[in-house]
């Protein structure tokens, strides 16, 4: 599985999230907020994942649980998170231990991989070489084709 990079706002240097790992917590708008990617989603390794809307493996669904019980973080005030079933999954074991409902938000769902979408990462990079580093280099301005 792809580490998701992302940046919190000037609180750290650019942090790898793996797997149902927490970040740092970011300030915004003056609250605290508590970044977390989603757990293991029932997909091969190695697939582009993009917006596809699959559910954790069962490795996912144990890790979510297992996030829940041993929550050594602050207690949430509210729990968001896309409205992408792998997030919602890792989210609510999470909201029932502090009794919360997860509010969804479609604008919090990953980039969209267009024609990568559910196609290995192999496959992309031996078909499409040009195709991909071409987006690469852009990929701040211009999506996925």
């Amino acid at each position: 599985m792809r580490n998701t990079k992302i940046d919190t706002v000037g609180k750290k240097n650019a942090v790898t999230l793996t797997a149902g790992q927490l970040a740092s917590s970011v300030i915004l708008g003056g609250s605290e907020c508590l970044l977390m990617r989603h757990c293991a989603p029932e997909i091969a390794n190695g697939l582009c994942l993009g917006q596809l809307d699959v559910p954790l493996s069962s490795i996912g669904a144990a890790h979510a649980q297992k996030i829940a019980l041993d929550w050594q973080y602050p207690r949430p005030d509210w729990i968001v998170c896309s409205d992408l079933r792998r997030t919602q999954q890792t989210a609510a074991p999470i909201a029932r231990r502090f009794n919360l409902k997860v509010q969804l938000d479609a604008r919090l769902r990953e980039l969209a991989m267009g024609e990568f979408t559910g196609r290995s990462w192999d496959e992309i990079y031996a078909t499409e070489p040009q195709t991909f580093a071409r987006w690469g280099e852009h990929f701040i301005t211009q999506g996925p084709p």
